[in-house]
């Protein structure tokens, strides 16, 4: 384990050393994620699970044959007349029944159960997709934020050395208070602490973003807050809410639930009522007994063939039957209600992540000016305290406001990008067009 996070460390200190020859993009990142992500593998096996109802609810609907086969030998002693003697008895069968159901509704709905069923299953599995594409985003964003956050640090710290030997050398000459030297130490000193900070988050982020990708070679997309792409909001709030009402996967879902939910009453139900099928066999035996006697048994063989039909006709099952068709009646009720509540779930998920897609983009505006001004700050406090004209303090203070306004429209942009997939997820429709689509806006190579 200590192996493991001296290497995460490592990794995360050279992370932005040597450029990669090629950045990935987030399909790309999504191709490994789907390949290597836990979470998508137990899904994925889920979905396998589910798509072996309807095999066995067609079972219970297509013949069954079976064939069955026995023999027995005995010896035995008698004594009759003249003394013992031995005795012989040898018997056999064999046998092949076919069982065919002609009639049995609750088998049928059985059947239109599993069909919901998977069809459920299979819009469950799209949603895993959707939920890895978002974890994906989110980790990467993550990440990218801490990397960047490292590298601002790193260039307060070559800012505040180059000050600090400004400061030194103007002290030399009596130009400089020793104030402003001390001053740069302590601040060099609160850089370092936030540093390990900063290195401690990183690791635990790649190491986030690892547990998605698996243990293959990749590389964060080349992410640049100056290519904001055409985001899913010129459409009015109420097409996106009703969407996400009507085609979101959840809803979906849900909605596949409940009319398995219709079918399983209708199985209920169906427990009163008779059920017919067809039966048939064929089959030989034979039997014989051999001994020393005069009363020695002929060989018998007996061949059997059998055709007949089979009603079975419900009559009472201890209240049980009752108690299932309620208990159906029930369950179907229930799931319309959550069906009622994913619905409104929807609406609201479409709704956050639209409104804070237009005040993201009002607000990626007023931070791309804050960023602007903090760098030109930035330059002219530096000129000032070249001349003495302002304290080394007032050079820190701005330095750390224009890190804070980069790393912070950076988390804003973040955000954005974020709230456009959750958007698009909200009405089903994230995949890898999606993410492709957001690869070129976004000039990834």
């Amino acid at each position: 384990m200590t192996n493991r996070i001296a290497w995460i460390l490592v990794l995360s200190l050279c992370y932005g050393a040597a450029p990669p020859a090629r950045a990935s993009t987030l399909s790309d990142l999504f191709a490994l994620a789907q390949a290597n992500d836990p979470v998508m593998a137990a899904a994925r096996h889920k979905l396998g699970e589910e798509e072996e109802r309807i095999p066995q609810a067609w079972a219970d609907l297509l013949p069954a044959l079976d064939a069955t086969a026995e023999g027995s030998k005995s010896l035995a002693d008698y004594s009759f007349g003249s003394g013992p003697g031995p005795r012989k008895d040898h018997s056999g069968d064999w046998s092949v029944k076919l069982k065919q159901p002609l009639f049995d509704w609750g088998s049928w709905q059985a059947l239109s159960v599993a069909r919901a069923q998977t069809d459920a299953a299979r819009i469950d599995f799209a949603q895993a997709r959707q939920d890895l594409i978002l974890r994906l985003a989110q980790a990467c964003f993550d990440l990218d934020l801490s990397r960047a956050g490292l590298a601002e640090i790193d260039a307060q710290m070559k800012a505040v050395a180059e000050q600090q030997l400004a400061a030194e050398q103007g002290f030399a000459h009596g130009a400089k208070p020793v104030t402003d030297i001390l001053e740069a130490k302590v601040r060099r000193g609160q850089l370092r602490a936030e540093r390990v900070t900063v290195l401690q988050e990183l690791a635990k982020r790649q190491e986030g973003l690892r547990k998605i990708l698996g243990d293959t070679a990749f590389t964060l997309p080349a992410l640049d807050p100056a290519h904001l792409p055409e985001l899913s909001d010129s459409d009015p709030p109420e097409r996106w809410i009703e969407a996400a009402q009507k085609s979101g996967l959840k809803v979906l879902s849900a909605g596949k639930a409940v009319e398995a939910a219709a079918s399983a009453v209708e199985k209920a139900d169906a427990g009163d009522w008779p059920r017919v099928g067809l039966n048939a066999s064929f089959g030989d035996s034979y039997q014989s007994s051999n001994s020393n006697s005069m009363f020695n048994s002929p060989t018998r063989a007996t061949n059997n063939r059998e055709v007949g039909l089979s009603v079975t006709l419900p009559l009472y099952a201890g209240g049980g039957t009752l108690s299932r068709q309620r208990e159906a009646r029930e369950t179907q009720a229930r799931l319309r209600a959550e069906l009622d509540s994913t619905r409104g779930d929807a609406a609201e998920e479409a709704a956050v992540a639209l409104a804070a897609l237009k005040e993201g983009k009002a607000a990626m505006e007023d931070m791309t000016e804050a960023v602007e001004a903090a760098e030109k700050s930035v330059a002219a406090n530096r000129a000032a305290a070249l001349f003495g004209q302002k304290p080394s303090h007032e050079v820190f203070v701005a330095l750390a406001q224009a890190s804070q306004a980069r790393k912070s429209r950076l988390g804003l942009y973040h955000l954005l990008l974020l709230n456009h997939l959750k958007l698009v997820a909200s009405i089903g429709a994230l995949d890898e067009m999606v993410l492709a689509r957001l690869d070129a806006q976004l000039e990834l190579r």
